[in-house]
């Protein structure tokens, strides 16, 4: 099974709003910051990600990314 990765974007005060409930979500995610900051909401805490750091989300778990700050959040995915 192929993993669809890419870089991307997120503006500004938005977020990437992929929210799915405990113990429902298929495959695995992982962040990786390039520049910016963003706040990931994991299971029901928060956890800030800076560039260079990595965000890991299992298989079954929940979590939405959004960008806080007034700088863009660049950011690479692999979604598996």
């Amino acid at each position: 099974n192929a993993a669809d990765k890419g870089v991307f974007f997120l503006v500004p005060g938005n977020k990437f709003n992929y929210v799915a409930k405990p113990g429902t979500m298929k495959g695995l995610r992982a962040y990786f910051v390039i520049s910016g900051i963003a706040t990931f909401h994991y299971d029901g805490h928060v956890e800030e990600c800076r560039a260079g750091q990595c965000h890991y989300c299992p298989e079954g778990h929940s979590h939405y990314m959004e960008n806080l700050t007034d700088h863009d959040l660049v950011y690479f995915a692999v979604v598996k």
